[in-house]
């Protein structure tokens, strides 16, 4: 059973929107973004590369993502 009041009641008894009380809910901290060093991520993307010579820009980030845990934009895969 759940404890508490729900959200549409505490947003009613402080007068506020009840959209606001959710997004209050949900609130967190922004993600740090991590940096990568920009030589080893070319030398992971070359290794993959000579690797697998016939996969994509698109499929490279996969790799990257699964063997790496690198999470990269497309397009920084195909420069």
């Amino acid at each position: 059973m759940d404890e508490g009041y729900s959200v549409p009641q505490i947003t009613y008894a402080l007068q506020i929107n009840r959209t606001y009380g959710y997004a209050l809910l949900k609130q967190e901290q922004p993600k740090k973004r991590e940096k990568t060093d920009e030589a080893s991520l070319r030398q992971k993307i070359l290794e993959l590369c000579g690797e697998f010579p016939t996969n994509g820009y698109r499929r490279i980030r996969v790799w990257l993502k699964k063997r790496f845990q690198l999470k990269v934009n497309g397009k920084r895969v195909y420069e």
